[in-house]
């Protein structure tokens, strides 16, 4: 969604040739179209942006970052423009930035999905699950990213093969907004769990059948 409704209408052409040439795969062509745009408006959020995503597309992080540091510096208030920030860094591997990014973004607004994803990905990929889990456990208590939060949970549990845990956690989340994914995993993880305690039971029944009588 666009950061701002200022971007003259004069550009609004170029933005769609832009896009255009991104979405048939000609990142040098966008490239070139963004860059004059930007020249030409240089404080514009909306092609600070465009700017930002087109270099990305050109494998060209340090550029992005650079766009996306201008963008911050024109809407500091803002989280998205953090948010891209972030993933510029995150893009260039500088991982401890992008935290750092995704952090000033959930304290402006504090339900911006987006970003608190971003933040339990970083955590997860830097081995820290509690990390994580605190932020799924964070966006429970928001009513807009309360279901994501619970998706996140079960999702987090499930790396660490704690079916138990993540089963029930699957369940409210579909009670509560129903979708063919959650369904069809919850399929597959009743299943599982179901065949589990199955092989459980059995080994019980067999266990007790090899113990010696009393009598």
């Amino acid at each position: 969604s666009d950061l701002s409704s200022e971007t003259p209408t004069a550009v609004g052409p170029g933005m769609r040739l832009a896009n255009h040439y991104l979405k048939i795969k000609q990142a040098p062509k966008a490239l070139t179209v963004a860059r004059k745009l930007q020249t030409e408006n240089p404080t514009d959020p909306n092609l600070l942006n465009l700017l930002g995503q087109v270099q990305l597309a050109n494998n060209d992080a340090a550029a992005a970052i650079e766009t996306y540091s201008k963008l911050v510096n024109v809407q500091p208030k803002s989280a998205q423009a953090r948010y891209r920030l972030a993933s510029a860094y995150a893009v260039a591997k500088r991982d401890d930035d992008a935290a750092s990014e995704l952090k000033k973004a959930t304290s402006l607004q504090p339900d911006f999905m987006p970003a608190q994803l971003a933040l339990a990905e970083l955590s997860m990929r830097k081995n820290r699950p509690e990390e994580a889990l605190a932020i799924a456990r964070g966006m429970q208590k928001q009513p807009r990213t309360a279901n994501a939060g619970l998706m996140l949970e079960a999702d987090i549990l499930m790396t660490q093969k704690k079916i138990d845990q993540a089963l029930p956690l699957y369940e409210k989340a579909q009670a509560s907004h129903p979708t063919t994914q959650v369904a069809l995993t919850l399929h597959r993880l009743q299943k599982m769990n179901g065949d589990r305690k199955s092989t459980r039971l059995n080994s019980s029944h067999v266990k007790r059948s090899r113990m010696p009588s009393s009598a």
